[in-house]
């Protein structure tokens, strides 16, 4: 093999290796992160938490600009109809007994739960106005 051809050889090696080091990464990523959505569906009910009505939990942080983005989003969905749900923000480095339950490591975060407090539908990161809505009809 002549040196330009043993150069193209090895670049695609080195081409194909970062790219299934990157596959790898991102299936080992969805699969926790589908490991802690399913562990947070599965938690006990937390009462409290709910008292009585069917609940938004947004976790949220000091320094997080999503977090405000989020908030208007819930903040607009509960007000285009008197469905009783309600909002309760949860400072995710203040409350990490709450976080560490609903599997919640990154803000923003939201778990939509029913009257009795089990969880109904959980979101890492922010979620648009649609999805939520869905989960809302479905709680």
């Amino acid at each position: 093999m002549s040196d330009p051809l043993q150069a193209l050889v090895l670049r695609l090696g080195v081409l194909v290796l970062v790219a299934a080091i990157t596959l790898g990464a991102w299936a080992a990523l969805l699969t926790w992160s589908a490991y802690r959505r399913r562990r947070a569906m599965r938690a006990s009910a937390v009462p409290e938490l709910a008292q009585g009505k069917p609940t938004i939990l947004l976790f949220t942080g000091t320094l997080c600009s999503e977090c405000q983005t989020q908030k208007e989003i819930i903040d607009g969905l509960l007000s285009e109809a008197a469905n009783g749900w309600r909002l309760r923000e949860v400072h995710a480095a203040r409350e990490v007994m709450v976080a560490r339950r609903f599997g919640v490591e990154t803000v923003p975060a939201t778990v939509v739960i029913d009257a009795g407090g089990r969880p109904r539908a959980v979101n890492y990161g922010l979620i648009d106005a649609g999805s939520l809505r869905e989960q809302l009809a479905a709680g």
